[in-house]
């Protein structure tokens, strides 16, 4: 469970860091495809790494 708490962690920083960018008004047009590139690997690794590590755990076959 160690993976998926540094992976909400690490959504939770990175959401945090584009609403301050947002609400300054400091987010621009370069700084837009490092976030997308950003978001959409954190959900690939949701699929591919935390996914699979949390359901495995939730229901594995009790003997």
């Amino acid at each position: 469970m160690k993976a998926a708490k540094i992976y909400a962690l690490t959504w939770l920083i990175v959401l945090t860091g584009s609403v301050v960018l947002f609400g300054t008004g400091l987010m621009n047009e370069a700084m837009l495809p490092i976030f997308a590139f950003v978001v959409w690997t954190l959900i690939a690794l949701g699929f591919v790494g935390i996914l699979p590590l949390v359901l495995n755990r939730l229901f594995v076959p009790k003997l």
